[in-house]
């Protein structure tokens, strides 16, 4: 008899709540730069832009990284002593 286990990552963040999160934080910069572009500020522009483009790459690769998961497979008929497996090099 073979058994299996599906361990995934616990992460609470959903492709709609990235969404969200991603929204919220780019009306606040968007809007704190171009306030300060108003006054003369024009440079922060471009640097508020490549800071949410910096955030939606952490955003992404972290979705990306929750859809992993590992598969255990147990069979009451072979065992392996994990010492023996460290002591062999395996």
């Amino acid at each position: 008899m073979v058994r299996s286990i599906e361990i995934r990552p616990n992460r609470s963040l959903t492709p709609r709540g990235a969404a969200w999160f991603f929204a919220s934080l780019a009306t606040v910069c968007l809007s704190i730069a171009v306030a300060f572009a108003s006054l003369g500020f024009w440079v922060v522009l471009p640097v508020a832009g490549a800071e949410l483009a910096v955030l939606a790459l952490a955003i992404a690769l972290s979705l990306r990284s929750a859809t992993r998961c590992e598969v255990i497979h147990i069979d009451a008929e072979r065992r392996s002593d994990p010492q023996d497996e460290c002591a062999t090099g395996r």
